[in-house]
């Protein structure tokens, strides 16, 4: 079974996000966290497939998220997402090991289609 993991300081965007995941990946394991700190040690715990990371958190943003992730999972798929359409957002992500990058509000059938090409 694959397992997929939200990281989300707000836990409306956790409960709309799991909703996706739930109606179209229901063989999946969902887990969540409401902080960069608790996402990693699920991370180390559960060894998602794939991580949805909010990028604009307080603490520990999604970039540092990113960078910690990957000092101990290279190869796990990591989803960066933000409401901010910052410029140099996209590239920024990508260059601390994200592999790709959605904008919020989430379009449900954006991440669906996202998560099926990576699992």
């Amino acid at each position: 079974m694959k397992n997929i993991l939200i990281i989300d300081d707000k836990n409306e965007n956790l409960i709309t996000c799991q909703a996706i995941l739930d109606d179209n990946f229901s063989k999946c394991n969902i887990f969540k966290a409401l902080s960069g700190k608790e996402g990693i040690e699920i991370a180390i715990k559960e060894q998602p497939d794939v991580i949805i990371l909010d990028i604009v958190m307080p603490k520990m943003d999604g970039y540092s998220v990113t960078r910690e992730i990957r000092k101990f999972n290279k190869d796990v798929i990591i989803i960066a997402q933000t409401a901010y359409d910052l410029s140099g957002d996209y590239e920024k992500a990508i260059a601390v090991g994200c592999n790709d990058y959605l904008s919020k509000p989430i379009n449900a059938n954006e991440l669906k289609q996202m998560i099926k090409k990576y699992l």
